[in-house]
């Protein structure tokens, strides 16, 4: 069948001649967009046995008559197929008006050109427009191979190009004749009801069969099964353990017929918490007879099976907006609470989610609060109490008064995690100094106990000026040692408030214990004992 590289190329000069004759004019090989239809090239499917010449036909479906030519290639790998014939299928070989030519390429593949010399278009329909005859290689695999179309260009009488889209072929091949395949099964994780399927091809008449199905891991149950049997048949199936269930079926003295595809699909329940991924799928232990009740040899060919577990969609935030200012000393630090909202979003595989509420000072380590899976992840508010969140957030370490931090949620469905599409800034003021005077002058200086006491993040110091005067407040550990400087200044006559941040000079947030505020103005002083409890 092999021409060679130069006549191949002769011809396609020639149909353009032919084509452009019969236009009066240079033909237009321009691809020309399809508005109505695309014709369709496509391979048949095929199970051979090794070592056998087999002819797989090429088909060609078109919408309407518009077509008088077409070439393209056919791509396999050269260890399957060893070609020896390429000729007109039997959709137009009676047409004596049709030329089908082949040559064999150096990297294996087969380039075809069909056309028609009168420039006759084919009608609408499906027409077998070319057989391909091969050997299939001693040295090819068992089970599954891909044939391709590639490079197709499909032209009118006038030479214009159409566009087109093509189908592949696949070659099951066996030297059994009895054959066992599993391709192509996706599971989504969490998934009821979903079927993984085997394909039983005969060449042999087959009376009964057993087969276990085993996925190596536990990851789904079989729960039910359903097989293309001949009538008369039974299938059953029960679970060896865990990992395995066996399915037999039997024909009762009826067989299937020779060159049948027999569908077994397996009903299961996939677990949620699966990666996404291929998980191991096994074919074994498999038994199949003849009418006589012989014994015939089976293969047994099945891939991973792949498992989807996409993602939750994406989802926003709510509030607190970002930019949103906080005041420490505008808080109720007893009752208040602050309110964090955002989306729901939603697991593909309809899983519940659980929502992690993170807040984070730029540079510093994560704090999180967590809402477990419930209501299918509807849950999208979380209440937390202000003192308990700022508390977190101020032993990051920041030393400024006014603390910037970020707030996002993570939405989880055990596996994978997607974060809300934006991070909201919130700035907490958080002032270690003098409040404006407020009220009644006071007769006599004085330094109030702190409220409250013990505190785990903000205290309040009340103190009494008579006059204006020097004021210092000033924080002291256990040991005398001086922690930070509150007041250091002029202070207006009237009744204040300072507070201490449980911070020390540098920021840094001090542990629990027993500390002391002392109060200085002129002659007088004084001191009480403080209690920080975290």
């Amino acid at each position: 069948m092999a021409k060679s590289t130069d006549r191949f190329v002769h011809l396609l000069i020639v149909v353009g001649i032919i084509l452009a004759f019969r236009a009066e004019a240079v033909p237009d090989f321009t691809v020309q967009p399809a508005k109505y239809f695309k014709p369709t090239i496509s391979i048949q499917s095929q199970f051979e046995f090794v070592g056998d010449t087999v002819t797989i036909p090429i088909d060609l479906e078109m919408p309407s008559a518009s077509i008088s030519g077409f070439q393209f290639k056919i791509n396999t790998m050269p260890q399957i197929l060893d070609f020896i014939q390429i000729e007109a299928g039997n959709g137009i070989a009676d047409d004596t008006t049709w030329q089908v030519l082949g040559n064999v390429q150096v990297d294996g593949s087969v380039q075809i050109l069909g056309f028609n010399m009168a420039c006759d278009c084919l009608d609408s329909g499906n027409h077998e427009v070319v057989n391909v005859k091969a050997v299939i290689s001693s040295s090819a695999e068992i089970g599954r191979h891909f044939v391709s179309i590639s490079d197709c260009i499909i032209s009118d009488s006038v030479g214009n190009s159409i566009e087109s889209v093509t189908t592949d072929g696949e070659l099951f091949v066996t030297k059994s004749g009895v054959l066992f395949t599993a391709y192509d099964n996706s599971l989504w994780a969490g998934s009821t009801g979903s079927a993984v399927d085997i394909i039983l091809r005969n060449k042999k008449p087959i009376a009964g069969f057993q087969l276990d199905v085993a996925d190596s891991g536990n990851y789904f149950s079989v729960k039910s099964i359903s097989v293309d049997l001949p009538t008369g048949w039974t299938a059953q199936f029960n679970e060896i353990d865990s990992t395995t269930t066996r399915i037999i079926c039997a024909g009762f003295g009826q067989s299937i017929a020779l060159n049948s595809e027999t569908r077994i699909s397996l009903n299961v329940d996939v677990g949620p918490l699966l990666k996404a991924g291929n998980y191991p799928f096994k074919i074994g232990n498999v038994v199949v007879s003849d009418l006589s009740g012989q014994p015939l040899f089976a293969e047994c060919v099945a891939e991973s099976i792949c498992v989807i577990n996409d993602a939750p969609l994406a989802f926003d935030l709510i509030e607190p907006l970002s930019g949103t200012q906080w005041t420490i000393p505008s808080w109720d630090f007893d009752t208040a609470t602050v309110q964090f909202k955002w989306n729901s979003s939603v697991d593909p595989e309809r899983q519940p989610l659980n929502y992690r509420v993170v807040w984070y000072v730029s540079g510093t380590p994560e704090v999180s609060d967590t809402i477990p899976a419930d209501n299918m992840g509807n849950d999208t508010t979380l209440i937390v109490d202000r003192v308990c969140l700022l508390r977190r957030l101020l032993t990051t370490g920041s030393k400024s008064s006014v603390y910037h931090f970020y707030w996002f949620v993570e939405a989880s469905d055990g596996i994978n995690r997607t974060k809300s599409s934006r991070e909201n800034l919130l700035n907490v003021e958080v002032p270690s100094g003098i409040e404006s005077p407020d009220g009644k002058l006071p007769k006599r200086f004085a330094l109030m106990q702190n409220y409250p006491n013990p505190f785990n993040l903000v205290t309040t110091i009340g103190f009494a000026v008579p006059n204006e005067s020097n004021i210092r407040i000033e924080i002291y550990d256990i040991l005398g040692r001086q922690v930070v400087s509150l007041a250091d200044g002029a202070t207006s006559a009237g009744f204040h408030r300072i507070f201490w941040n449980s911070a020390d000079a540098s920021g840094t947030q001090m542990n629990s214990g027993i500390y002391f505020v002392q109060m200085t103005a002129g002659q007088f002083t004084a001191r009480r004992k403080i209690v920080l409890l975290k």
